[in-house]
């Protein structure tokens, strides 16, 4: 069996993978898909630089938690995850005002230590962020580079 069908079966055996995966359309499949594979190489010790990351803590990871993506808490550091595939950055309502939606989500979540923008080609917004004690600008990663340099590392491993 390929390492590749490892995996998606390593998937299937959770209880209802659908559920998990959130298939019902492309931006929350790949955010659940994102989800499964840093529980994957946490549970596999595989390192990585897409976030501060420290494998020796446990993490948790939580899809549309308080609106965003994907909130992943270890130990002491949380971090925003916004994935965009059909649409860019949009402005929202925040305490009768309008504010950036990642500026949302930094207020809402205070204690945060970064935040992350997965999309599928290089932002071309401003990802700046106000008043936060931690995050001064969210960091943007893509699913054609660093994410599907991440899959590649965990097929690897598999072998």
């Amino acid at each position: 069996m390929s390492s590749y069908l490892k995996i998606m079966d390593n998937l299937l055996q959770n209880p209802n993978p659908f559920t998990s995966l959130h298939v019902i359309d492309k931006e929350k499949f790949h955010t659940g898909m994102l989800k499964l594979l840093l529980e994957y190489c946490q549970a596999k010790n595989i390192e990585h630089k897409l976030f501060k990351n420290n494998i020796s803590h446990k993490l948790e990871c939580n899809l549309e938690a308080n609106s965003v993506d994907l909130l992943v808490t270890q130990e002491i550091h949380t971090t925003i995850i916004e994935t965009k595939f059909k649409t860019g950055l949009h402005e929202t309502k925040y305490k009768n005002k309008v504010v950036p939606q990642i500026q949302k989500y930094a207020y809402t979540h205070p204690k945060a230590s970064e935040g992350i923008v997965v999309s599928l080609f290089k932002e071309s917004a401003d990802l700046s962020i106000e008043k936060h004690k931690f995050i001064k600008q969210f960091k943007n990663i893509t699913f054609t580079n660093q994410v599907l340099d991440l899959i590649n590392k965990a097929l690897k491993h598999s072998q």
